[in-house]
């Protein structure tokens, strides 16, 4: 499975929850989360960092802002869980 194959290789798969519109307002997914834990995988859930205005007005895509939040987040969690190289800074 992925996580034997993670760890025979060095490396941690981190799953991405990227909401739309609609699931910013839906509970979170916890089950995931859980499911992701349970194999030893990382999770992160960008809702938090995902406003309305981190889409565009007429359809579910990020914006300029949403994928800098997006960004920042994703480059936050890997600096947070040492899955970068040591030599690099934590962007902010």
């Amino acid at each position: 499975d992925l996580g034997d194959l993670a760890q025979t290789n060095g490396f941690k798969p981190v799953i991405v929850f990227c909401p739309d519109k609609d699931e910013r307002l839906a509970p979170r997914p916890d089950e995931l989360e859980a499911a992701c834990r349970r194999y030893g995988l990382g999770f992160l859930d960008l809702t938090p960092v995902l406003p309305d205005s981190s889409y565009f007005k007429h359809d579910d895509h990020w914006n300029r802002q949403g994928h800098a939040a997006a960004a920042q987040a994703l480059a936050g969690y890997l600096f947070d869980h040492h899955l970068l190289n040591a030599g690099r800074k934590r962007a902010s």
